[in-house]
């Protein structure tokens, strides 16, 4: 057993359980894998694009045929001005693709039960940002 996580020692894939203890008493036990679902490249978008697409790939899981259903996903665009139309598999990674004219913002997205091939949800970030000077 370990006594403390540290995430930067944890490996991908593999099936950690935490169990919190409160006065030398099990009050809670959670088992979870490691896994990273993430955009490819940075910034995800940048300010004023029209219609962007983002890669994602995944560290710890292989995507199920099931990512590319909308409703297994939970979506959270903010202000960003962007709304995702469709979401596709190609090799392994998803390519999500957006409707709209990007704002300055953050993305949220939740991977849910059926994308992944493993048996929980994952969270993905992505934002829209200002595009590099260019000197």
């Amino acid at each position: 057993a370990v006594d403390e996580y540290r995430w930067e020692l944890l490996e991908y894939g593999v099936e950690y359980t935490l169990t919190l203890n409160k006065f030398g008493y099990k009050t809670a036990s959670v088992t979870f894998v490691f896994v990273d679902v993430y955009p490819v490249g940075w910034p995800s978008i940048v300010v004023g694009e029209e219609n962007p697409e983002v890669r994602l790939e995944s560290n710890g899981a292989e995507f199920l045929p099931g990512a590319e259903v909308l409703d297994n996903w939970q979506i959270d665009t903010g202000e960003t001005g962007l709304t995702v139309s469709a979401i596709t598999q190609d090799g392994d990674e998803l390519i999500v693709s957006f409707t709209g004219v990007a704002q300055s913002g953050g993305i949220f997205l939740v991977a849910k039960h059926g994308v992944l091939s493993v048996n929980q949800e994952v969270n993905v970030w992505m934002w829209v940002s200002q595009p590099a000077p260019v000197e």
